[in-house]
């Protein structure tokens, strides 16, 4: 995730700002990957701890994904002042050893968690529970009980979490830094993220169970937070930006990089929020889809950093062009999904040894093969989210060569992802699930459109608001009724009159 000088097809090299061997920054990569390990790891826990306090239902699973992506969002933007709070407080100056202090809150905030779960499960009655409308609901005070316990046991930890990308990038901004860095350190975090989402998965959730597992990830968080608390090494001084340097880009290009930053989540969370539903939907509730898709997302979110690092021509004319191309190959491969489906069927026949796989659901019968679902899985998330994935390291990199702070672009973009998953797995969907998946087909155009028309040296705000007022027109005319092209062709769906449609966020009917 280079940084490109304004009008340059190419970016310039490190110069004398390289992290090298004495610089300690192949520990804080390494720590830092650990570090995702571990807060991937956690959300895997939380799904399961909440779920089992509260009940695997529709509001458990949003409150979860809010509070873990809007703790980071949050924690971002309030990442340069909670620093300058604790440094002022503790009297550290070495923001390595901060960083340390930020991992123990972290570790100490999670233990929020197994107090909660302590909690008498009669704490709200034998049957917190009322009838209305033929239906049981659950009483408000339960209901309100379920959102506080689980902002705290999940929206503060991330609220730390949130800080610590901003504190790196900052430390390695000005002395022994390089451009370049947030890209790099990007990379590092997710690869330890997704090593962390198959290891939780399964190695530790069946060999241990979530509590167990949570006071392990718990356990290297500590270990985490003690490592740079005791040795820190933080580079002393700061480089200040050279206005002659053609790294530099102009105040004004700072307005095109937060939308980028904007876009760029918005895109993202809404993309893989349509691919929990679309997946979900067209595979009849396989329960390995949710794990997987957010495996292939953060794998690409790793190559998609290490790719912005590592290639030096990678600059925002090519990260359009990639923007194209994803939006190009995850629409290609929706329409021909059938086909790809079949040719998945097929395998499953032939490496059972059976001349037929009934089907089950829609397209159901070749996902008994956790492998198989695994390759289908990627096929749709992989090539579009690498695509999509470029843009952000890159922002964070020139936010870097600028020498500013990135905690308000990184948290903007968090916050811009919260809300795109949230649009795209309980709002769209609750007009109907064939809406939400056409919808999301015109965000990705007029999102697509909106990047390839915005220049670095200057946004325009008719073009901003020319693309609020595209999706909103798409908002209102996009189809909302039963589409039997979704559906297996010859199935009973696909041939029967359909006279009535009902949705909620989880199911349509």
């Amino acid at each position: 995730m280079g940084p490109v000088p304004v009008g340059a097809a190419n970016p310039p090299p490190d110069g004398n700002r390289t992290l090298g061997p004495g610089s300690g920054v192949l520990r804080v990569y390494l720590l830092y990957a650990l570090s995702g390990f571990v807060s991937l790891g956690y959300q895997v826990a939380w799904f399961r701890i909440v779920a089992d306090r509260f009940g695997s239902t529709n509001l458990t699973f949003a409150l979860v994904v809010c509070n873990f992506i809007g703790g980071l969002g949050v924690g971002a933007m309030a990442s340069r002042r909670l620093c300058s709070l604790l440094s002022g407080t503790t009297g550290i100056r070495d923001r390595l050893r901060l960083y340390g202090i930020i991992e123990l809150l972290v570790t100490l905030t999670v233990l929020l968690t197994f107090a909660a779960a302590a909690l008498p499960p009669d704490l709200w009655g034998d049957f917190p529970y009322h009838l209305a409308g033929g239906n049981w609901h659950p009483d408000p005070v339960y209901r309100l009980s379920q959102v506080g316990i689980t902002m705290a046991c999940v929206f503060v930890p991330s609220f730390f979490m949130g800080v610590t990308f901003p504190l790196l990038c900052d430390v390695y901004r000005g002395v022994g830094g390089s451009p370049r860095f947030p890209s790099a350190l990007y990379a590092w975090n997710t690869m330890g993220a997704c090593i962390g989402v198959l290891a939780c998965l399964f190695i530790f959730l069946p060999w241990m169970g979530h509590i167990r597992m949570l006071w392990l990830l718990a356990g290297g968080n500590l270990a985490i937070g003690i490592v740079f608390l005791v040795r820190g090494g933080a580079p002393v001084g700061d480089t200040p930006p050279d206005p002659a340097s053609p790294a530099k880009a102009p105040a004004r290009a700072r307005g095109f990089l937060f939308m980028a930053a904007v876009l760029s989540g918005l895109l993202a969370g809404a993309l893989e929020g349509d691919m929990f539903k679309r997946i979900d939907f067209i595979s009849s509730g396989d329960s390995a889809v949710m794990a997987l898709v957010s495996f292939w997302a953060i794998l690409a979110i790793f190559l998609a950093s290490w790719a912005v690092r590592v290639v030096r021509t990678m600059d925002l004319a090519r990260i359009k062009i990639a923007w194209v191309v994803g939006f190009i190959a995850y629409a290609a491969a929706w329409q021909f999904e059938g086909v790809i489906a079949h040719g998945f069927r097929l395998l499953e026949s032939r490496d059972r040894f059976e001349p037929q796989v009934a089907q089950v659901g829609f397209y159901g019968g070749f996902l008994g093969s956790l492998f198989n679902t695994l390759l289908f899985v990627g096929l749709f998330v992989f090539p579009a989210y690498f695509c999509v994935s470029l843009l952000l390291p890159w922002v964070c990199n020139r936010f870097q060569g600028l020498h500013r702070h990135l905690g308000l672009a990184y948290g903007v973009n968090t916050l811009a992802f919260c809300a795109g998953m949230i649009a795209f797995t309980m709002v769209a969907p609750r007009v109907s699930i064939f809406y939400s998946l056409k919808l999301i087909m015109v965000l990705f155009g007029i999102a697509v459109v909106l990047l390839l028309v915005s220049r670095e040296s200057r946004l325009k705000p008719w073009q901003l608001a020319a693309a609020v007022i595209a999706m909103a027109v798409g908002c209102v005319v996009t189809p909302r009724g039963f589409d039997r092209h979704y559906m297996v062709p010859g199935g009973v769906a696909a041939t029967s009159a359909v006279r009535a449609l009902r949705s909620n966020g989880a199911h349509t009917t």
